[in-house]
């Protein structure tokens, strides 16, 4: 049973990463506010998109880096994950024209870096505290 204090912890993680997550939201922001200088309202809301949607890939990329059982498992998700990144990036700041040199590069560095990473082992999932209840026999006889 878990005690009092499980899920006040939890509650205070839970704030801290947000908070985190708010911060670098705004940060991604500023600096697409910064490098494009946006005029008007549509370019304005663009921009704070970018920055929160920017926060959401690189999130889900971290969530979905633990999943795999494999090494090649987590190496496509890096990928996959990874080109979403580069191509967000890429057609907010350059635009929908297609420069192969900097594609060639960006998806280079993402190839690389998603190798990098999936040289790791991978972690086996922990069962889920239902599960592990469910399958752990109950005791009959409690000492009292």
């Amino acid at each position: 049973m878990p005690g009092k204090h499980e899920s006040t912890e939890k509650k205070h993680t839970t704030w801290w990463v947000n908070g985190i997550l708010l911060v670098f939201g705004a940060l991604f922001t500023g600096f697409a506010w910064y490098a494009t200088n946006p005029k008007t309202l549509v370019a304005q809301v663009s921009t704070v998109s970018f920055g929160f949607g920017l926060v959401v890939l690189i999130g889900l990329l971290a969530y979905l880096d633990d999943r795999p059982f494999t090494r090649l498992g987590r190496f496509a998700v890096d990928l996959l994950v990874g080109l979403a990144i580069v191509a967000l990036m890429y057609v907010f700041m350059i635009g929908i024209t297609v420069y192969w040199q900097v594609m060639a590069i960006a998806g280079g560095i993402v190839l690389l870096l998603a190798a990098l990473f999936a040289i790791r082992k991978p972690v086996k999932a922990k069962p889920h505290r239902l599960t592990r209840d469910l399958d752990e026999p109950e005791d009959e006889n409690p000492a009292e």
